[in-house]
């Protein structure tokens, strides 16, 4: 039997509830065609995007905040990763139903009176933040070993490598 104060109560915010599941079995992940990979990149980034700008903006409110830095970096990064499967997207020439479906709309955070559940909801988007980006981080090295593979595949006549196979760098 467990034995509370009166009145106390913790209640723990859902990860359902606030973010899209990150979850995938390891068969789904490596049928997962280079499209399909480069998609929900291009949807799940400008997600996260628009959470972390509400991380930063509850975070500039704040007098001293030790976090808006690196909130203001995360923000730059994942705006500088945006760009990179979007020019990756172009490079592949995905044809129309390729492209990513419409963005996920995010949801209002850090609207709580509790400073509790404030700290659940941030603890919540960096965790999920920071699967979003281990599969991406997975997904492209996939994607350049796929690429890597095609390219000593195709060859010209001559025995040159073909420069038209899309690059991921390095």
């Amino acid at each position: 039997r467990s034995q509370r104060l009166p009145g106390a109560q913790l209640t723990f915010l859902s990860h359902s509830e606030l973010l899209p599941s990150t979850s995938i079995s390891v068969q789904k992940w490596l049928s997962l065609s280079d499209a399909k990979r480069l998609s929900y990149m291009a949807k799940m980034l400008p997600f996260y995007q628009e959470l972390v700008q509400q991380l930063r903006a509850y975070e500039a409110s704040k007098e001293n905040s030790h976090f808006l830095p690196r909130f203001e970096d995360i923000s730059v990064y994942l705006r500088d990763l945006n760009s990179h499967v979007r020019y990756q997207i172009s490079l592949w020439g995905l044809p129309s139903e390729d492209q990513p479906e419409p963005t996920l709309s995010p949801p209002r955070i850090l609207q709580h009176e509790s400073t509790w559940r404030n700290r659940q909801e941030v603890y919540l988007v960096l965790r999920s933040l920071e699967s979003v980006l281990c599969r991406i981080a997975r997904d492209f090295s996939v994607l350049r070993m796929r690429v890597a593979r095609q390219s000593e595949r195709v060859a010209s006549p001559s025995g040159n490598q073909v420069s038209w196979v899309p690059r991921l760098p390095s």
